[in-house]
């Protein structure tokens, strides 16, 4: 049982070819502190009297929770952003490549 437990947390925190993903770490921390956050803000707003402040705070939450998951999804973007501009980067590097080699040289 604590095997399949562990391997379960392993794969989580991992790419599918066994290697340790920071994004995914990252995703994960950011949605626990999310979770907390909105407990927090509904504690909070089941505590208040006033019933002006309840709806002030009840209005704004959907942007709250819009930010929040914007702060999840930030590494998973983060890290897709950077590897396309790198696949980008290669592709431009490789048809430099390419073109210098097949110019021909001029003669001297």
């Amino acid at each position: 049982m604590r095997t399949k437990v562990f391997s379960f947390i392993r794969g989580l925190i991992s790419e599918p070819d066994g290697t340790p993903s920071s994004t995914r770490v990252l995703m994960i921390l950011f949605s626990l502190f999310t979770m907390h956050l909105i407990w927090r803000c509904f504690y909070h707003i089941y505590q208040l009297k006033d019933p002006m402040m309840v709806s002030i705070w009840l209005a704004n939450f959907p942007l709250i929770l819009t930010a929040l998951m914007g702060l999840i999804a930030l590494p998973y973007a983060l890290n897709k952003g950077a590897t396309s501009l790198s696949d980008i980067a290669t592709m431009i590097a490789n048809a430099a490549t390419k073109r210098r080699r097949s110019t021909p040289k001029s003669e001297e």
